[in-house]
């Protein structure tokens, strides 16, 4: 069972069927890929032909790698930003590139920034400069009728026995085609078949906010009022965030926020710090 992704490419891969953030030619194995780990509930479920699936060997904490990223990733990994905070020449989101680094060992992911964007100056001749810009995003207030909302009982880890690992669980889908989450309040996300369901525990609206800032590439900002810690589940189609969706298909994310919420995304112009590119070498130096 896929429950969350740390790279953009893939999570919009997996829930749109395709990306610019990935390479066209590896798009269709990619998705066997992610949709083979999505119905897994065991690491033998993927040994499967073509796969080259084998267990991991001879890991190295202190070596850094990611491959046939786009610039724009690359910097927004240097800068520690969202998409929507980068202003460059366009060939960023097209143009890719495998960075393969060693670090210290315990290296703090603010010291992989600055490790990150030392490579850009070095490598590519980078030259940017920061600069407040008004983009269109989205402020998060209280929607007619009020929130819907548990108040938080407390941080979820806060009883959990280290010692024991975590219950085994094969994820099923409800009624309506949704996945089911593991027991428990830990947050947790899971999509299947285009159905998304995202359980937040102990969780700030402020936080909310720039975690679903993230999801849609555009800046939200808290607006509520409201100060307290929640717990809380939203559950959303992402097939319907896209033109000539079936009426069958479920909420987009914003009407699931409404509906099951109390909260609402109202459009709002705000301001951004952004990184703005002076200069990018589209080839690097020799090493």
């Amino acid at each position: 069972m896929i429950v969350t992704f740390v790279g953009k490419g893939l999570g919009e891969l997996f829930e749109k069927r395709k990306t610019a953030k990935i390479d066209a030619k590896l798009q269709p194995k990619a998705l066997r890929i992610l949709d083979a780990l999505d119905r897994a509930t065991r690491p033998e479920d993927m040994r499967i032909p073509g796969f080259d699936f084998h267990p991991l060997r001879g890991f190295d904490p202190t070596r850094y790698s990611v491959e046939n990223y786009p610039m724009s990733s690359l910097l927004e990994i240097a800068y520690g930003i969202s998409s929507y905070q980068l202003s460059g020449p366009g060939w960023i989101d097209n143009e890719r590139f495998t960075v393969t680094a060693k670090l210290p060992e315990g290296a703090t992911k603010e010291q992989l920034k600055l490790m990150m964007r030392n490579l850009l100056i070095e490598r590519f001749r980078l030259a940017a400069h920061f600069e407040k810009k008004e983009v269109t995003g989205y402020q998060l207030v209280v929607a007619k009728g009020g929130p819907k909302l548990a108040a938080s009982p407390g941080d979820p880890s806060q009883n959990d026995d280290s010692t024991k690992p975590p219950a085994p669980f094969t994820m099923t889908l409800d009624e309506e085609g949704y996945p089911e989450l593991p027991p428990g309040r830990h947050y947790s996300m899971a999509i299947a078949n285009d159905r998304a369901r995202w359980r937040f525990a102990d969780e700030s609206l402020e936080h909310f906010a720039e975690v679903l800032g993230d999801q849609i590439h555009q800046p939200i900002i808290n607006a509520t009022g409201l100060t307290g810690k929640y717990d809380f589940v939203v559950s959303w189609s992402s097939a319907a965030m896209q033109p000539n969706v079936p009426a069958d298909s479920g909420p987009n994310i914003f009407a699931a926020i409404q509906e099951q919420l109390g909260l609402k995304l109202e459009s709002k112009k705000l301001p951004v710090d952004t990184v703005v590119i002076d200069h990018i070498a589209r080839t690097p130096s020799e090493n």
